[in-house]
């Protein structure tokens, strides 16, 4: 399986209210030859409701335990490379997720905590969280 999948639902009533669609893709996976295969990377859609800016960034990254730096960096880019509006080509380092009203960041993104399920409580959570930034 080698393919991602991101659809966005609006109400029937709303559409009427929905503009400035946008979609892009990025690979990330593994360089095969002549083309990227695309198990690793990110979708993103773009669009305006009621005046305000939605993005919906899917993304699947790196997997296994050791590989968080690498996952934090294809996370990076995922998010610096996606240009969905012509503005950013004017402002330099101007990232989709910082022009939006709302942005959603979800998908397969493999992080793991050093821990069980019957250790975990918010201590382990926050020093996940302290390490990511």
């Amino acid at each position: 399986m080698y393919q991602m999948f991101l659809v966005c639902f609006i109400k029937r009533p709303m559409l009427k209210d929905v503009s400035r669609v946008n979609s892009q893709k990025n690979a990330k996976g593994k360089n095969i030859l002549v083309t990227i295969v695309g198990n690793k990377g990110g979708l993103c859609y773009s669009f305006v409701l009621h005046n305000r800016v939605f993005n919906v960034i899917g993304c699947h990254l790196q997997h296994k335990q050791e590989k968080q730096d690498k996952r934090n960096f294809m996370s990076r880019q995922l998010i610096d490379e996606f240009k969905m509006y012509e503005l950013q080509a004017k402002v330099q380092n101007l990232d989709s997720d910082q022009i939006s009203d709302f942005c959603f960041y979800l998908g397969d993104l493999n992080y793991r905590l050093k821990t069980s399920f019957t250790n975990l409580n918010n201590t382990n959570v926050r020093d996940l969280a302290i390490g990511m930034v």
